[in-house]
């Protein structure tokens, strides 16, 4: 089987794709093509550019560095790595209104009712059977949602954001709770979304892989998870209202 030919007929389809606004199956036929040829610096410098429409900015960097370190003077990578490196800079304070997709002055009702829809869209689950990028994309946006859920229903943490606070660990500190929504000791979203997959001592009762895990929307129980040399936690109950 001949890769090289193969990647370059990947990328011209990834092209073509490009043009028709279809950037999700651009970005799959462009991963195929670096697959087949990881060295392949226009197609590298094509994917960070899908990337940059798709707003996966520290993706693109990384595509565009790549290809940068193989041909430092073409396809016109420098100034795209920049503008990549700049957009990634400013999109690290993230838009938490955006991601749940309500205004600035949403009360708490529209908070816990966006959540509901959001977390229900995005669910890992959903997307089991999809192709890699989209059940990638999916894990993303969910962890998203849920560290938005986590600052936007907490009052201290939502006024630190507000006031400009650009990243978690500034919005937790003026928060003051920690972690997920007042469950305090600073956990990690990551860890919030490996609970929410299953793991981490999380109870999902009678609901398995492949099911709803919001079904009714009546909550969900977290068992032990442990405090760091404090005896641990108990668990509590995660419950929509």
């Amino acid at each position: 089987m001949n890769l090289a030919y193969n990647a370059t007929a990947l990328l011209n389809k990834a092209i073509c794709e490009t043009k028709l606004n279809k950037n999700d199956e651009a970005l799959r036929s462009l991963n195929q093509a670096i697959r087949m040829n990881p060295n392949y610096a226009k197609a590298l410098v094509k994917r960070g550019e899908v990337n940059m429409v798709l707003k996966e900015y520290e993706e693109a960097v990384r595509d565009f560095n790549k290809a940068s370190q193989l041909d430092s003077t073409g396809f016109g990578v420098q100034p795209k790595l920049k503008e990549a490196q700049k957009m990634a800079k400013a999109a690290k304070k993230k838009d938490y209104y955006g991601l749940l997709g309500i205004a600035k002055d949403a009360n708490d009702q529209d908070i816990k009712k966006a959540f509901r829809k959001a977390a229900r869209d995005w669910h890992p689950d959903k997307f089991s059977s999809k192709p890699e990028e989209e059940r990638v994309k999916a894990e993303k946006m969910f962890k998203e949602i849920n560290e938005a859920n986590a600052v936007l229903s907490d009052p201290k943490k939502r006024q630190a954001y507000d006031q400009g606070a650009d990243n978690l660990e500034d919005i937790e500190r003026g928060g003051g709770m920690g972690g997920f929504g007042g469950m305090g000791g600073g956990i990690d979203p990551n860890d919030i979304f490996q609970m929410f997959m299953g793991g981490g001592g999380m109870g999902r009762g009678s609901r398995g892989r492949g099911q709803d895990p919001f079904g009714d929307m009546g909550g969900f129980n977290f068992g032990n998870m442990g405090g760091g040399g404090r005896g641990g936690n108990p668990g509590f109950t995660f419950r929509f209202q």
